[in-house]
């Protein structure tokens, strides 16, 4: 493909962060989207009237999130969408970002749930 007759680089649907923003945002950015989403699963999932808005909710929250990160960190919320393109085109500057951030956020996401639950008694196991 070509626009006034110079070739354009093929980036097999890349996602590029602002460049304005550094490593540490983009992280930052990243890890709280998730550990928001992480949350609002485990609360709707606790619930018997939350499970039925599940589905309506992970839409939800994924179209926030893709619209939310879009123009930050390029709205990568999944690490193997960002780690195919990234293999093809073999430029893995920022590909840490995008495969620490999901972790970090669903582990601090589940951590701030269990902190949050109530302390109860620990029955006995049969």
């Amino acid at each position: 493909m070509s626009v006034d007759g110079r070739a354009l680089p093929v980036d097999y649907a890349t996602v590029h962060a602002d460049p304005a923003l550094d490593a540490t945002a983009i992280l930052a950015a990243e890890t709280g989207v998730l550990v928001l989403l992480t949350m609002m699963l485990s609360v709707l999932l606790a619930h018997p009237a939350g499970r039925r808005l599940l589905p309506c909710a992970v839409g939800l929250a994924t179209a926030v999130i893709i619209a939310t990160l879009s123009p930050l960190s390029g709205g990568s919320a999944n690490p193997a969408r960002q780690f195919g393109p990234v293999l093809l085109v073999q430029d893995t500057t920022h590909l840490w970002i995008y495969l620490l951030a999901p972790v970090l956020g669903a582990v601090l996401g589940a951590a701030l749930v269990a902190l949050a639950k109530p302390v109860t008694a620990q029955r006995p196991r049969c």
